[in-house]
């Protein structure tokens, strides 16, 4: 097990007294990559996390042996904010779309539409691929648990400028329903030993996340007119619900996939 740092704060859980480990103090807004996705690297010493404070997001990493936190990204794109669903955190790395590739101790993250690399470890940065300037990345993306496959979400900027106006501007009422009105969505899969890039899906509507569920399949979500659990493979060209809504319209929202 890590041993951590003594330099971070112990404090007492209310109502368990259990221990509780404090790891970032200051004003800035610390989070860790998206929902049920790693954030460790594969030893458990590092994690990734992005730090929102004096109008930009930057990732860092947190050593939790020594209590050492670095700066990962220095990146200045100035429209990082994930819509709608996020608040404007300035310029930086676009929020909320890097992923950690567990298996191979990167972190991948988008400084606008050009994607980067980058060890955990050594800090060594590479690129992989731009986006085209006519698409956006829009959704919660991951990396296959065999750490082959990088599986991002983009679609039309042009649309997305429709919907919410110039970038950067206040976003106009109404937007929870004109954001179903989203064309030409993508869920596609990067090969990281190839270059070669999948198109698995494609749907008139935004895909709010997508998590691997083996090496094999994926679990995505959700569509307007489907708000359940979808799942496809890394060949595409279709997908089926894992659950669909109950008697009394109840859906889901959030869930988490595993290797079982």
């Amino acid at each position: 097990m890590m041993h951590i740092s003594e330099r971070f704060a112990r404090l007492s859980a209310p109502g368990t007294g259990r221990t509780v480990i404090q790891l970032t103090t200051g004003s800035d807004f610390c989070y860790p990559m998206y929902y049920f996705i790693p954030t460790f690297s594969s030893d458990d010493r590092y994690i990734v996390y992005h730090r929102a404070g004096g109008g930009q997001v930057q990732l860092h990493r947190l050593d939790l042996a020594t209590g050492e936190s670095v700066q990962m990204t220095h990146c200045t794109w100035p429209h990082t904010q994930w819509h709608p669903w996020c608040t404007d955190a300035g310029s930086g790395v676009l929020d909320h779309r890097s992923a950690v590739n567990t298996a191979r101790d990167e972190v991948i993250y988008f400084d606008g539409n050009v994607v980067h690399a980058m060890h955990i470890v050594t800090l060594a940065d590479r690129v992989l691929f731009t986006l085209p300037d006519d698409r956006l990345a829009s959704g919660q993306n991951c990396c296959s648990p065999d750490g082959r496959w990088f599986v991002y979400i983009h679609h039309d900027r042009a649309l997305y400028a429709t919907i919410f106006g110039p970038p950067g501007a206040e976003r106009k009422a109404g937007y929870q329903y004109q954001r179903h009105l989203s064309k030409n969505t993508r869920l596609t899969a990067y090969n990281l030993d190839t270059g070669e890039q999948r198109t698995l899906v494609i749907v008139d509507a935004p895909i709010h996340h997508v998590q691997p569920a083996g090496n094999d399949h994926l679990a995505f979500s959700s569509l307007p007119s489907a708000p359940t659990i979808l799942y496809t493979d890394y060949h595409g060209g279709w997908y089926t619900h894992l659950r669909t809504r109950t008697d009394d319209g109840g859906n889901t929202c959030h869930y988490c996939a595993t290797q079982r």
